[in-house]
């Protein structure tokens, strides 16, 4: 009797802890207003920016796959305008590889590194 009440104790305190940590988890986990709301403020106060990319362009004809680094800063032109740099680390064509476009919001330049030559606009 003494090992049937032992075991049915144990079994109580083992269900009551895992509904505490249930109960805890589901506070800790954000809801989707809530997430929302982060993103939000995240977008309004966030000044710059870095990614690599990958994508697939299929199209009827031709499917391109390529990979691009990018960085992004806000309010970098004299006017607040923002600057972008954009490189090609993977594309379908080995010259466009390297290729590498900056913005300061107000100019833009353009590096082939295959023809060594800039294109500013």
């Amino acid at each position: 009797m003494n090992t049937v009440k032992r075991n049915l104790i144990i079994f109580l305190v083992l269900m009551l802890s895992a509904l505490s940590v249930g109960l805890v988890a589901a506070e800790l986990i954000p809801t989707a207003d809530e997430l929302m709301l982060g993103a939000v403020d995240t977008l309004e106060t966030v000044t710059d920016g870095h990614a690599v990319v990958a994508f697939t362009v299929e199209m009827p004809e031709e499917t391109f796959n390529g990979t691009v680094e990018l960085w992004g800063q806000r309010e970098l032109g004299p006017n607040g305008e923002p600057g972008l740099r954009v490189e090609v680390l993977e594309a379908p064509e080995a010259n466009l590889v390297g290729t590498v476009a900056v913005t300061d919001g107000t100019q833009f330049w353009l590096y082939n590194p295959t023809e060594n030559t800039v294109i500013v606009g």
